[in-house]
């Protein structure tokens, strides 16, 4: 019984789901999807911008309750809180963007 305890203490949370949210690039509110898939610790999926298909989700790693990956190059890197996923994508130049991700139910 403890074991289970301790395995369940540092398993990861769940991310497979689709995640939305919005950030502001350069005056513009860029809408933003993710459908992620898990598999343990590893990530993959696909990226949406503005409704479209943008790119998809490559080099996906969770641990715990942080999650890094990549979309068409650019690196995401983030913190999980339930049903939330804050996250900070930086693009080619180093400028980074900020925003908060939503479960979507």
């Amino acid at each position: 019984m403890n074991l289970l305890v301790v395995v369940l203490l540092f398993q990861s949370p769940v991310l497979t789901g689709t995640w939305e949210g919005s950030f502001n690039h350069e005056g513009r509110i860029e809408q933003m999807a993710f459908v992620f898939e898990q598999h343990d610790s590893t990530i993959a999926g696909e990226s949406y911008r503005g409704g479209e298909e943008f790119a998809p989700i490559t080099d996906g790693r969770m641990r715990r309750d942080s999650v890094s990956f990549t979309i068409a190059g650019l690196a995401v890197v983030g913190r999980l809180n339930e049903d939330r996923l804050a996250v900070v994508l930086t693009v080619y130049n180093g400028t980074q963007y900020p925003f908060t991700l939503v479960r979507r139910r």
